[in-house]
């Protein structure tokens, strides 16, 4: 850990980094984020991170492990396929332990990345649980004992948050953890997931294609919420193709095991009718719970769990902020860089970059993949009196032909009137790339006829997504 400490007071704490201009406490990605940002931008800055082995936090450990599982899968299928072009092989085996050891070096190299960035940022990183106190000051502990206070002109939470079970799962003990599910070190024959969301469809696509019997129960009407429902109903269509089964409208109500070996999952439905589940393993979908309990000394509005803030990361206190999974819409990695960087302009008296969920690309490592930006058809309608959308394959091109990679596609939403583009929603492999073409019209207000411009690599992904704007019929 770099601790740029050169001359000391009698207390033995430093004369040269007791005091910042900004002092950020956690060191997950949303600190890290935001700590190179504010040193980029000049401010004297420092990290405070209560284990300086576990930079990264949850991103680095379960997100970053997720992601190589998807890839790991995504790997397999193309191995799968290499017969149609003539690649002649004896069959696919997979050695768990060689994939878990190139997994481990894929996140230790990242890490590695994250120390580096701090290192050339100039970031003092220092080790230690941080108590901030109003009026700028913070108080580092290690085991129990007070070893140093820093003052800072301002503080930022970023304390992150934890996967806690639900109140109804408290009692539960035959699960999986997250440690289990992103470094499995052996493939469940059948899987039961309970909840939904981005978590439960990806965690499902990604073990149905390891070989695992995958059911998911959840107490929502579809597997996802919030998405496009013709999205949602192709990855539907999709996930019922590796016979992953979905509950829906159910609720867990009992887990155990029995002598033989059996884990048993009674459900309940809407309708109160009861059925039991008979798995191998079980994985719980964890709620996250900010990190708060070094923050009694702060007078924080806190809002349905989540620390206040407004567009520019500021509490309800003078002089501190917080970003990340603590406060809402920190979720994942795109938005807490928009916050990281909308927080770093209030600092510095630029012009406030006010973190927009509209702006925010939405996207799912599910197989095939889901990337979204902008506003659903049914949110456009609510604000728009003339919608029009276009829709086209993402896969139908030349490049798409020769991936075989046909069963996605890409809608656009426009402005009737003006013809501006709304929203971009696309399933299909390789569509978080195409994603960031989408992010960068909406953010510039683009019309249907901006992209007229556009010259396009062809054979290529991204002729879906001009197929698409084209097909949006206009007056």
């Amino acid at each position: 850990m770099p601790d740029f400490n050169t001359t000391f007071h009698e207390d033995g704490f430093s004369a040269l980094t007791d005091r910042f201009d900004l002092v950020v406490i956690g060191g997950g990605m949303a600190g890290i984020r935001t700590a190179c940002a504010s040193a980029g931008a000049g401010l004297k800055t420092a990290l405070i991170v209560k284990d300086g082995r576990a930079l990264g936090g949850r991103y680095l450990r379960h997100t970053l492990g997720l992601c190589y599982l998807h890839a790991f899968v995504k790997t397999t299928i193309d191995c799968q396929n290499a017969g149609r072009m003539g690649i002649r092989t004896s069959g696919l085996n997979v050695d768990l332990n060689q994939t878990l050891a190139d997994q481990t070096r894929v996140i230790t190299a990242y890490g590695v990345g994250l120390d580096r960035d701090l290192i050339n940022a100039g970031v003092t990183v220092i080790e230690g649980t941080a108590y901030p106190k109003q009026g700028g000051r913070v108080d580092i502990t290690q085991d129990g004992t007070l070893v140093r206070s820093l003052s800072a002109d301002r503080v930022v939470l970023a304390v992150g948050s934890r996967h806690v079970k639900h109140k109804r799962h408290e009692r539960f003990d035959r699960v999986l953890s997250d440690d289990d599910i992103t470094h499995p070190n052996q493939i469940p024959g059948d899987l039961v997931i309970a909840g939904s969301g981005a978590a439960a469809c990806e965690i499902a696509c990604i073990y149905a294609r390891l070989g695992s019997r995958v059911t998911i129960i959840t107490k929502a009407d579809h597997v996802l919420e919030g998405i496009d429902a013709q999205i949602v109903g192709r990855l539907e269509e999709q996930m019922k193709k590796v016979d992953i089964v979905t509950h829906t409208k159910s609720t867990v109500v009992d887990v155990y095991k029995d002598s033989l070996g059996s884990i048993h999952i009674e459900i309940e439905q809407d309708s109160g009718k009861r059925e039991t589940l008979f798995c191998s393993d079980v994985y719980l979908i964890p709620k996250a719970q900010p990190r708060l309990e070094t923050l009694e000394d702060l007078p924080l509005v806190i809002d349905d769990g989540k620390i206040a803030v407004d567009e520019s990361m500021r509490t309800n206190i003078d002089g501190i902020y917080a970003v990340g999974s603590a406060v809402r819409g920190g979720t994942d990695i795109s938005r807490v860089t928009a916050q990281a960087r909308a927080l770093v302009a209030a600092l510095t008296g630029g012009e406030t970059a006010r973190v927009s969920d509209y702006l925010c690309a939405t996207t799912l490592r599910t197989i095939p993949e889901i990337a979204c930006v902008g506003l659903t058809d049914k949110q456009a309608r609510a604000f728009y009196k003339d919608v029009r959308i276009g829709l086209a394959p993402l896969g139908a091109d030349g490049k798409g032909l020769l991936d075989d990679k046909k069963q996605g596609f890409v809608k656009v939403i426009a402005d009737g009137e003006y013809s501006e583009i709304l929203g971009v929603h696309m399933i299909g492999d390789d569509a978080l790339e195409l994603i960031g073409q989408a992010q960068a019209i909406i953010a510039a207000e683009g019309t249907l006829q901006d992209f007229d411009r556009y010259v396009l690599p062809a054979p290529g992904l991204s002729g879906a997504l001009y197929d698409a704007i084209s097909k949006v019929e206009v007056d």
